[in-house]
């Protein structure tokens, strides 16, 4: 019974880190427009370079807990 399921999990755990992903890159955007249109604000792109930082490391995690679950997959195999 396991071994059917940790397939599905795994792709669906995958689909998931895809859409995190994508989540990241729009705040990305959204927060490189803004810094753009503050002009002088100074606070404001102190809060935007914020937002940029915290999803590059959203993405990074992302990244890393992909690599993760692909390791699972073949682990999983040898074992059962």
């Amino acid at each position: 019974m396991g071994t059917e399921i940790l397939p599905l999990f795994l792709t669906l755990a995958k689909i998931l880190l895809a859409v995190v992903a994508l989540f990241a890159i729009f705040t990305i955007i959204a927060a490189a427009l803004q810094y753009r249109k503050a002009g002088n604000d100074e606070v404001i792109k102190t809060e935007m370079k914020g937002h940029v930082i915290n999803s590059l490391i959203a993405i990074v995690i992302t990244l890393i807990t992909y690599l993760l679950l692909n390791s699972i997959g073949p682990i999983f195999r040898v074992f059962f």
